[in-house]
């Protein structure tokens, strides 16, 4: 199958926009997020392919520019090339297409893609926080997507995070903030 022949997503399938939520838990480790990438496929397909590490990935969905959404035969892992794999029941014709999952994964894997980090504050204090290092081959492990420095795409994020004590960094500007 493609996905076993190369470890580079397909050129024929293109990131447009990703809708971000991230919501990490301090106390346990752990964090959930759930994601929708608009997809354009360049030419007909029978699958669709991103990257993920790590992650449990509990639903997937497919939806085809009409809303409608697209059967597939199955949605899995291949560990081997670091994809989420969802293989069509049918090929479908060139087109837009949006690939939703919801997710799970652990902060405490290391200090890459999201994860946790501790520094002491002013008083002294420990304060646990997450954070994000996204360099090639590390957002995969943050979230379900085209993980390469050539699939350019533009991003709406949501991050939940305590309203008492912490703040929201980013290199965009924040759009709103709600209690």
């Amino acid at each position: 199958e493609a996905w076993e022949k190369d470890v580079r997503l397909p050129s024929h399938l293109l990131p447009l926009h990703y809708d971000l939520y991230l919501h990490p838990d301090l106390v346990s480790g752990l964090f959930m997020g759930r994601v929708t990438i608009a997809i354009e496929a360049t030419s007909p397909t029978s699958y669709f392919l991103v990257h993920t590490k790590y992650l449990d990935i509990s639903d997937t969905r497919l939806l085809n520019e009409d809303g409608d959404e697209v059967s597939y035969m199955r949605a899995f892992e291949y560990g081997r090339n670091e994809f989420w794999v969802v293989q069509l029941e049918a090929e479908v014709v060139a087109g837009n297409y949006s690939l939703s999952m919801e997710f799970n994964g652990n902060l405490t894997r290391g200090i890459t893609g999201f994860y946790k980090s501790v520094y002491t504050n002013r008083i002294g204090e420990k304060v646990s926080i997450a954070t994000s290092k996204f360099q090639p081959t590390y957002a995969r492990k943050a979230f379900p997507c085209f993980d390469e420095p050539s699939f350019k795409s533009t991003f709406s994020t949501v991050l939940v995070r305590p309203s008492q004590g912490y703040i929201a960094l980013s290199n965009m500007p924040v759009a709103e903030e709600v209690e």
